[in-house]
């Protein structure tokens, strides 16, 4: 998987040809150039978000972490559903306090979340096939000591995605200048363009929110992605839950089962 990006910078685009640079240090980065459709995702930087999630940044070229929006309480970027006893349980990780405006990126993690989370994580799941290898992963992300949690959820979005083989480039909304617009899609749009991109791909939740005539407007195409979410064992079930967070995935199927989950994801 590539370093995080900082920038992306559009060099030269006409018809359906454009040479983009990404920008990862201010001395490196890469050039693409791009022939087809680029696609462009984008989504809030959720704690272990479910599969759906990491479907929606495998089918795109680059995906923006919106880091810069208002930071929603009671919301996915800091929670989210594990097995507890066989039962679907929402485990929260405590915030700081903070102003109701804030962003998602002037918010901080409570300093010992992640050891309670852990600690609900093996008694839950130390029989999981692969309980070994994720838990590898999440004492990596413990020792990285981040308490921002627009920083800290992004790092664990980049390492399920290195997990997975997953290559998409991730860039912050906070890192793309001020992108303006009169209402949600007129923003996303924004969004779009400042990547270069021509199309927008979103989850079903996006139909109340945007009009295809609207992209079309500025020659972008909007798509649609349908989760495809397949019952798989989970521990001490009785019966399937789905749509638990991705670390429950995680410890039930190997890498290259998630991976067949994750191509089998439909455009509508």
């Amino acid at each position: 998987m590539l370093e995080p990006a900082n920038q992306v910078i559009i060099l030269f685009s006409t018809g359906n040809l454009r040479i983009i640079y990404i920008l990862y240090t201010p001395f490196s980065g890469y050039f693409y150039y791009l022939c087809s459709a680029m696609t462009v995702a984008a989504n809030q930087p959720y704690l272990f978000p479910y599969l759906g999630y990491f479907q929606l940044i495998a089918a795109a070229d680059i995906f923006v972490l919106c880091d810069s929006m208002q930071y929603v309480r009671r919301s996915f970027i800091n929670r989210n559903n594990l097995l507890v006893g066989g039962d679907k349980f929402l485990i929260t990780a405590p915030v700081r306090k903070a102003s109701r405006e804030a962003p998602i990126n002037e918010v901080e993690y409570c300093e010992d979340f992640l050891d309670r989370w852990m600690r609900t994580i093996r008694w839950n799941y130390a029989k999981a096939p692969f309980f070994e290898k994720v838990m590898e992963m999440l004492e990596a992300l413990r020792n990285e000591r981040l308490w921002n949690v627009a920083h800290f959820n992004r790092r664990c979005i980049e390492a399920v995605c290195a997990y997975l083989g997953i290559d998409t480039s991730l860039v912050n909304l906070s890192d793309m200048g001020n992108i303006s617009g009169y209402d949600k899609s007129d923003r996303m749009i924004g969004i779009v363009e400042r990547c270069g991109g021509d199309r927008y791909l979103n989850l079903p939740g996006g139909r109340a929110l945007y009009s295809p005539c609207d992209f079309a407007c500025r020659g972008i195409e909007l798509k649609f992605l349908e989760p495809y979410l397949p019952p798989y064992r989970q521990m001490r079930a009785d019966r399937f839950h789905p749509a638990l967070s991705i670390l429950d995935v995680m410890m039930n199927c190997s890498p290259q089962e998630v991976r067949e989950m994750i191509r089998n994801a439909r455009f509508s």
